[in-house]
């Protein structure tokens, strides 16, 4: 997946099960379930720099596994549920 700039919609790849990568340098906010289910979404540990909010359920059964958010401040409900 190229770099996506400004906020990711709800359900923007809402079980993607090709999804293996995300880069989120350019992103602000994740909405609600924007990668819900992706499961092989695993690569998504890494260029969260710029994320200052994720939204419900965003990555709720997705196959990430760790995450940094140093700039970071709002993460929603059950934002990493039920993850790998």
């Amino acid at each position: 997946m190229s770099s996506y700039t400004g906020e990711l919609p709800t359900k923007f790849a809402y079980n993607c099960q090709a999804l293996t990568t995300a880069d989120f340098r350019a992103t602000g906010s994740v909405g609600e379930a924007a990668f819900g289910k992706c499961t092989a979404l695993t690569a998504a540990t890494t260029n969260f720099a710029n994320v200052t909010t994720i939204g419900n359920k965003a990555f709720v059964e997705s196959g990430v596994k760790t995450v940094s958010l140093a700039e970071c401040t709002e993460i929603n409900e059950l934002a990493f549920s039920k993850c790998a």
